[in-house]
Parts: structure tokens; C-alpha cells; sequence
């Protein structure tokens, strides 16, 4: 590569960040839904959210997951 070229940073941030999550993301997350909720059973809401900040580093992907999860816990419940 010629060492004068340079990848502009909106380029580099569709290379390493960004939206990860796939588009039929929720149905994956339904079938392992069981096995994480047993698995992170003693977890507060706000302590999921951490837990999920360890996997995840966009924000869009993070508001959807937090919003996913709200619905197992009975404080979010109607």
C-alpha cells in the first residue's frame, strides 16, 4: 500500500465499530434467552447494562439491547 494513502476515519469506523448486531437479532436472542437468564440470574437491570457494555460498543446496538432486556424484569413490567 502506497504509504501516502490514508483511510479517512468514517471508512476506518465502518471497519471497526459500528452496529454489530445482525438484522433478525431479536430471534437469536429469544433462543438463548433461557440459557443467559439462568446464567445471569442475580443481576440487577443496571448491572445487565454493564454486562452487556463488556460485549458491545455501539450505542445504537446497546439502546436496543437494553430495551430488549427490560422485559425480564418486574420493575418494567406494566
Amino acid at each position: 500500500m502506497d504509504s501516502n494513502k490514508r483511510i479517512d476515519d468514517s471508512t476506518l469506523e465502518e471497519i471497526f465499530g459500528g452496529r454489530t448486531l445482525p438484522e433478525n437479532w431479536e430471534k437469536t436472542a429469544d433462543m438463548y434467552a433461557k440459557v443467559l437468564k439462568k446464567k445471569y440470574a442475580n443481576l440487577t437491570y443496571e448491572e445487565a447494562c454493564a454486562k452487556l457494555r463488556e460485549f458491545f460498543t455501539d450505542e445504537d446496538d446497546l439502546a436496543l439491547l437494553y430495551e430488549y432486556i427490560k422485559k425480564f424484569y418486574p420493575e418494567f413490567q406494566n
